[in-house]
């Protein structure tokens, strides 16, 4: 009977969770491991991963090894052995991976020498110390087949693999053995599962196979073939003139929350693959790190993730006596922390704020924190008398200097303005815009909106300091300049405006048709154009939304997910399309994959209760009801999808934001009241309260 699964790799990349070796890291200048920080945001995180050189310490087979919590790599001149922890008190496993008929002349060296030295100080016989030892960032086989080579090399805190195919070798002569192990098999979705002798399985993803070209990366179809001697690979037609890449590839899912109830409402990702996430807990035993302060709870939180998602940076609470809730995230390039949200507290933290007391009854707020996150640079109220939410924030560099820009709504007729496009309140709630700098003074602060309800939901900044702002209105007079759309054609409207880094209107536009419409969030194609284009989305009741190169041109259910990209002036369609299935779909969350691969593909995220809604490539093909998150990436036309797939368990789930990075990776956060959410590297592996938070990795 299996008892348990370990997936060690996704992909064609094998991928283990590391943690810190058994030796000591020390880098020059740095204190040494367990003394303290490596660095700002990094407090109490185990060293990278590296591959540290055998003179001595270890069986002499031993060419390289690394160690990580739970296993140990050990690479000699014939091969693999990988020795894996004893599971809750079972013996553990040694499993060798040999190549097949490999090549003789196969060798073994190591690649990206490190800063950091290891040293062995145990035993009292000093002659048996061993000090100085070089440290790798990775290791090459060379020809362990004819024209293949196979690298082993650490990504961030991970292990993994690539086998490289020289142009005119052969891929069919790939073939590794695994000894130690009772069984191999492919299951249905591609992976190889290897059963070992207790009744536990490893599991290795299904390849993603790919050539760099001069146009990008170009995807090759293969998997996984079991043979005789162990498992290969079978492909199929490929440029046999240029390098072969077979290359498997990890990502993370994780819970997080406590035994309350717990939300993740915002969500932004760093230049080093840290994952930042806000929202609300009720849990007196949400995990914390490095905190700001203890709970008094409900209160807003702040987590920061290491890149593999398997292990806290920081994480804190952040509030006062009453009911906060974060609602928006960013970071800036030296890894300073900027959250928005709400609160009703009157003893909320302020710290050179622009406004130091709660004037109404729930008012919005802005802090920036350290890099660490365990202080304040500033924080501060923003509203007037009545009521104030903020729903979205963005952090921009303009010209060497850092801004965060706040969207949100407000009741109060005497919410701050400066320097504002708007200085009045038209009637009914409006939107506001407020732009702070980045020791907590504001540059502009505004109301948007007309004689009904408005109400801001997203906001995205351009490399010049525009910021640009999505929603939904139900004022006729709403303000329009250079508009797609100049009137509202129905009950609710979504909108789309565009301020100039000054706070002046640039554009700004209706969306919508004849009945409900609703705007959740925004992002730019390639923010440091002059005049980006622009990615909507929200969801549509109406039958006759505006519509242009649609993948689906008739809504099917009620509501159904719309996605549009506005022209660069505000004036036009690039495409609008309906996405969603016969149920109710709402989306949440939008990114853009800016890859030079993606070209501008949107990623969509939210939450459906359609069983039929469209599928492609999926993670997860089948619907688990009451409702589910869903992630989709459009093709750049908006009329094809790349890829379309569920995420959730056997409750309600939902997605709240994505994030896209630089390579293409998609970030997720969200809330979950299901048990069995899918879950992989978790940093939180078990459910623990009503409803917890959820953060998910995926590589398209």
């Amino acid at each position: 009977m299996v008892r348990s699964t370990r997936v060690l790799a996704r992909l064609a990349r094998l991928v283990i969770p590391a943690g810190a070796g058994l030796a000591l890291l020390a880098f020059p200048g740095a204190p040494a491991s367990g003394a303290g920080r490596t660095g700002p945001g990094m407090a109490s995180l185990p060293p990278p991963l590296y591959f540290i050189e055998n003179r001595g310490q270890v069986d002499p087979a031993v060419r390289y090894y690394a160690r990580g919590e739970g296993w140990s790599l050990f690479c000699t001149a014939a091969g693999l052995t990988f020795a894996l922890a004893p599971w809750t008190g079972r013996p553990g496993a040694a499993v060798q991976l040999t190549p097949v008929e490999g090549h003789p002349g196969m060798t073994l060296t190591p690649a990206a020498p490190q800063p950091g030295r290891v040293h062995y100080l145990t035993g009292r016989d000093p002659g048996q110390w061993r000090t100085r030892l070089p440290t790798y960032g990775a290791v090459l086989y060379r020809n362990v087949f004819p024209g293949v080579d196979l690298k082993f090399y650490g990504s961030g805190r991970h292990l993994e693999y690539d086998l490289i195919v020289h142009p005119g070798a052969d891929p069919a002569r790939i073939r590794f053995r695994f000894a130690g192990v009772r069984s191999l098999e492919i299951s249905r979705e591609g992976d190889l599962s290897l059963l070992l002798p207790g009744g536990e399985r490893l599991v290795q993803k299904k390849p993603l196979i790919y050539q760099e070209t001069a146009a990008g990366r170009v995807l090759r179809a293969g998997k996984f073939r079991l043979n005789q001697d162990g498992y290969g690979f079978e492909l199929a037609a490929y440029d046999r003139g240029s390098p072969l890449i077979i290359d498997p590839v990890l990502q993370f899912s994780t819970y997080l929350g406590g035994s309350g109830d717990d939300r993740a409402n915002a969500l932004a990702v760093d230049g080093e693959g840290c994952v930042y996430v806000a929202g609300r807990t009720d849990s007196l035993d949400f995990p914390q790190k490095n905190p700001l302060r203890g709970p008094h709870l409900p209160d807003a939180f702040v987590t920061k993730l290491a890149p593999d998602g398997g292990s806290l940076v920081f994480s804190t609470f952040l509030g006062g006596s009453g009911d906060d809730a974060a609602t928006g995230i960013g970071v800036d390039g030296s890894g300073n922390v900027y959250v928005a949200g709400y609160t009703d507290s009157l003893d909320f933290p302020a710290k050179n704020a622009f406004q130091n007391a709660n004037k109404g009854d729930v008012t919005a707020f802005v802090a920036k924190l350290a890099p660490d996150g365990a202080s304040l640079d500033f924080s501060t109220y923003l509203g007037g008398s009545v009521e104030d939410r903020a729903n979205a924030l963005a952090v921009a560099t303009v010209a060497g200097e850092t801004f965060a820009y706040v969207a949100g709504v407000t009741s109060s007729l005497d919410f701050p303005v400066k320097n504002a496009f708007q200085n009045l309140s038209q009637g009914g709630a409006d939107a506001f815009v407020t732009k702070f700098k980045a020791g907590g003074g504001v540059a502009y602060s505004t109301f948007l909106g007309g004689r009904l309800d408005d109400e801001a939901t997203g906001i995205a900044v351009d490399a010049a300091g525009s910021a640009y702002i999505t929603g939904f209105t139900g004022s006729l007079n709403f303000p329009v300049k250079n508009a797609f759309q100049t009137k509202n054609h129905g009950t609710v409207n979504a909108f789309v405006t565009k301020l100039k880094a000054g706070g002046g209107l640039a554009y700004s536009t209706y969306l919508g048709g004849s009945a409900s419409d609703f705007a959740r969030a925004i992002a730019l194609d390639n923010p440091t154009a002059g005049h980006p284009k622009v990615f909507v989305t929200g969801e549509a009741t109406s039958s006759n939304f505006p519509l242009k190169n649609p993948l689906l041109s008739v809504r099917k259910g009620n509501p159904n997910v719309f996605i549009t990209k506005l022209t660069g002036s505000g004036s036009g369609l690039v495409y609008s399309t309906y996405l969603g299935g016969t149920g109710s779909d709402q989306a949440l969350g939008i990114g853009v994959d800016t890859s030079v691969s993606a070209k501008g593909q949107a990623v969509v995220t939210g939450v459906t209760t359609s069983y039929d809604f469209p599928m492609k490539n999926a993670l997860q093909a089948n619907f688990l009801a009451p409702s589910d998150a869903f992630v989709s990436k459009l093709g750049a036309g908006g009329g094809s999808l790349v890829f379309s797939t569920f995420l959730g368990g056997n409750k309600a789930d939902a997605a709240q934001a994505v994030a896209v990075d630089q390579a293409g990776d998609i970030f997720l956060t969200g809330v979950t009241s299901s048990i069995n959410f899918p879950i992989q590297n978790p940093f939180q592996a078990g459910k623990h309260g009503g409803t917890d938070a959820f953060v998910t990795k995926i590589r398209p």
